[in-house]
């Protein structure tokens, strides 16, 4: 199951069944509205970095061809890119002690929880011989 981008916010998103063309489509779309008639406002618009995180998940987790996830990431960054934006980039030296971090700090319960959700999707049951390694592998 993907997720179908709100109408009036192309970063949040409402459960529906959908396959990836379908999805990105969609997204695109919705983002091209929320440019089209939001952004040209006077407002000031704070944005964390769920507007790709959540499509790039979404994608990654219905094991999604590499390439044309980054084509459509790199499709909103274009659309976006006509703006004055500017980026507060922050990030550890390693995305393995990051998400590791993440996973102590939950505890053992969150950890198997999600790890029991992550292998039930196609790119997780790839790595259900080795979960924590593919959740790893995944971000």
């Amino acid at each position: 199951m993907l997720r179908e981008v709100d109408k009036d916010n192309p970063f949040v998103i409402n459960d529906v069944a959908s396959d990836g063309g379908s999805y990105c489509e969609l997204a695109s779309n919705n983002w091209e509205n929320f440019i089209n008639e939001t952004l040209p406002s006077s407002q000031v618009w704070l944005m964390d970095n769920a507007f790709l995180q959540y499509p790039l998940n979404a994608l990654v987790w219905i094991d999604y061809p590499r390439q044309k996830i980054i084509d459509h990431i790199s499709s909103i960054h274009a659309k976006l890119n006509s703006f004055d934006l500017r980026l507060i980039y922050s990030h550890g030296d390693s995305v393995r002690q990051e998400v590791k971090r993440v996973l102590d700090s939950r505890g053992d319960e969150w950890l198997n929880k999600n790890l029991e959700s992550f292998v039930k999707n196609p790119f997780g049951s790839k790595h259900k011989d080795n979960p924590v390694e593919g959740i790893y592998s995944f971000f």
